[in-house]
């Protein structure tokens, strides 16, 4: 049988119980399934949002992002074209996660998914809220979220906002 020996334990405790640095303190999910197709070179909401109440003034928050049945289609005049993708949080962009999503130097019909990940440190305890926009390279292209420009809501996007401890 062996002995273990533990020295200089220290917990941080806050409230109601034990703050371990890292871990997650609470994670909020937000899953949308809303067809939309837009036209646009200026940023939009792709209505894929969640809203987190940190409970520590010092804690990061994860938010990741997964968009499913994007797509980007441009019906000429240019065959250039690429999917602007963003973080927005409280209605301010936040980041730009990705300038050139499915880019292509062709007429063709570009479909895919794409899921982004950022820590940020929100420094509040009030509610912050999270949402992805996305514009066009183009003032003729078409872009779309979920199912491929089918129209029928089959593609499932999801947004996630997690609080880690500090």
């Amino acid at each position: 049988m062996s002995t273990i020996y533990v020295d200089n334990i220290t917990e941080k405790t806050s409230g109601a119980g034990v703050k371990i640095p890292e871990h997650i303190i609470q994670t909020q999910v937000t899953t949308y399934n809303t067809y939309g197709s837009y036209n646009s070179t200026s940023a939009i909401p792709t209505g894929l949002s969640v809203s987190i109440t940190p409970k520590y003034n010092n804690s990061t928050i994860l938010v990741t992002f997964s968009l499913a049945g994007l797509t980007s289609f441009t019906g000429g005049g240019s065959n250039a074209i690429a999917l602007y993708i963003y973080l927005y949080k409280n209605g301010s962009n936040l980041a730009q996660m990705d300038d050139h999503w499915g880019y292509t130097n062709s007429l063709a019909n570009l479909t895919g998914s794409a899921t982004y990940s950022y820590m940020d440190s929100p420094a509040t305890t009030s509610a912050v809220t999270y949402a992805v926009y996305f514009k066009g390279q183009t003032s003729n292209q078409l872009i779309a979220i979920n199912n491929y420009m089918n129209n029928n809501g089959g593609s499932r996007s999801t947004i996630i906002a997690q609080e880690m401890a500090q």
